[in-house]
């Protein structure tokens, strides 16, 4: 009987020690995701600055053909 007591005992505790361990390995895969995430994000925002500059640009260009043609 304390035989197997003993046996199912050890036998939950390395259930816990692979569920610990599958945990631990889901955390470090969600950090790594949750960086990859914020790179794009980044890498979207530096998109955007730039089209904004080459936007604004453009339109210093339309508007000084404006000008030269309205005089």
């Amino acid at each position: 009987m304390v035989q197997k007591t003993m046996e199912s005992v050890i036998s939950m505790m390395k259930k816990v020690e692979l569920k610990e361990k599958n945990a631990e390995q889901a955390n470090m895969e969600a950090a790594k995701g949750g960086a990859v995430i914020l790179d794009r994000v980044e890498e979207l925002r530096q998109m955007v600055q730039r089209a904004k500059e080459a936007n604004d640009v453009h339109a210093e260009e339309e508007y000084g053909e404006k000008a030269i043609l309205s005089t």
